[in-house]
């Protein structure tokens, strides 16, 4: 599932890399990574199962401390440009259900070498399997 999540993040207009997990460096921006944060399981009465995976997407933008309004407009429009872009295609090429982006955080990390604002999106991708 992470890669067909890439995929989508590929096609992010504006997103020069996406990652199907998240890398120890990033050296290209903007930039979009996936990493998987869990799951929630509940069984039905009809002998099935619905599995919710979570992924967390981050988006990173490069923060150049001379000119922090830009990087403010620009994740803005990559978080929407993300969502929408994951409407074309509920079901991440047919390894769930539906999925749902259903929260999102923004922070500056100042840690790196490279300043970087950040977005951190949550996607859950639901499955029903037969127990």
């Amino acid at each position: 599932m992470s890669k067909n999540i890439q995929s989508v993040l590929e096609d992010v207009p504006g997103i020069k890399v996406a990652y199907d997990h998240e890398p120890q460096k990033l050296t290209t921006f903007p930039a979009a990574t996936v990493f998987f944060d869990g799951f929630e399981q509940t069984e039905g009465t009809t002998r099935r199962s619905t599995v919710n995976l979570r992924w967390t997407i981050r988006l990173y933008i490069a923060l150049n401390t001379s000119d922090v309004k830009t990087p403010q407009y620009s994740i803005r429009e990559f978080i929407m440009k993300t969502i929408k872009q994951f409407r074309t295609d509920l079901s991440l090429g047919g390894t769930c259900l539906y999925h749902t982006i259903s929260s999102g955080d923004v922070f500056v990390n100042l840690e790196q070498n490279n300043p970087m604002l950040v977005a951190e999106l949550t996607l859950t991708a639901t499955n029903e399997e037969l127990m």
